[in-house]
């Protein structure tokens, strides 16, 4: 991974200390978008949007490396029901996003528009996001596409339903879906994972929206080396050190598309 997007991120956690310590595990899921996006030159001078932002991890390290970021979520807002994305002293957390300039709207992305006009953005990432939506992605994919610019590029990552670890839990009688016992117990406050998706399903959505395919790959993100000697874990971390023989098997789908 380049350097100059670890530090940027890193950088971010610590500007959003400690409302991001318990984001440390996604470092690597997020690292790997900035790599993409940096990699092709997408950032700097660009304006983005971090769709389903959380407390502006990325967006934050999208202004770090020289782009004008704009996040948008929900969850994290007060006037939410209290979930795991909850924020116990928000006026803190919004004292950060003062300090560095940072936009960070309440918005519903169930809702049928974005609130922002035509061709407004260079780029536009949703990382981890539509895994919770209970309904299907295509007017968000849609609405996506209408404030991009011509040529500009959507991002997005979610959690590969065929991961290698995956395929094996179902083989031995495990679902490969959210915690059942969590799931039961939310009600109707249930913020986990409604469905997961192929990296195939992924591309096809992708393209039905107006995009063209430019890079789409799997990797492990959630492989941590000191966890194959925790009981619970060890399992878990074998199977995602195998996936790595199986291109279309890591933890997560990575998809970078262009509008047409």
């Amino acid at each position: 991974m380049s350097k100059k997007e670890t530090e940027a991120l890193r950088k971010s956690y610590i500007n959003l200390a400690p409302f991001s310590e318990k984001y440390e595990t996604d470092f690597k899921r997020f690292n790997i978008s900035l790599e993409m996006l940096e990699s092709r030159k997408l950032i700097k001078n660009k304006k983005i949007l971090d769709i389903g932002c959380g407390i502006g991890i990325m967006a934050l390290a999208v202004k770090e490396l020289g782009g004008e970021a704009t996040g948008m979520d929900k969850f994290i807002f007060p006037e939410e029901n209290s979930n795991f994305f909850s924020i116990s002293n928000f006026d803190k957390l919004k004292k950060i996003w003062a300090d560095k300039g940072l936009n960070i709207i309440n918005r519903d992305i169930s809702e049928e528009k974005l609130p922002f006009e035509d061709k407004s953005f260079d780029a536009v990432i949703c990382d981890a996001v539509i895994e919770h939506l209970v309904f299907s992605p295509k007017n968000l994919f849609l609405e996506i596409n209408r404030i991009l610019k011509v040529n500009g590029v959507f991002l997005i990552s979610t959690p590969n339903i065929a991961s290698f670890l995956k395929r094996i839990r179902f083989i031995f009688g495990r679902s490969p879906n959210w915690n059942i016992y969590d799931f039961f117990e939310s009600g109707k406050n249930f913020k986990g994972h409604a469905r997961e998706f192929t990296k195939e399903e992924v591309k096809k959505m992708i393209e039905w929206s107006g995009f063209e395919i430019m890079e789409t790959k799997t990797r492990n993100v959630f492989l941590n080396p000191k966890r194959l000697f925790s009981p619970k874990k060890t399992t878990n971390q074998i199977g995602i050190i195998l996936s790595c023989f199986l291109p279309s098997a890591g933890d997560m789908i990575y998809v970078l598309a262009v509008k047409k």
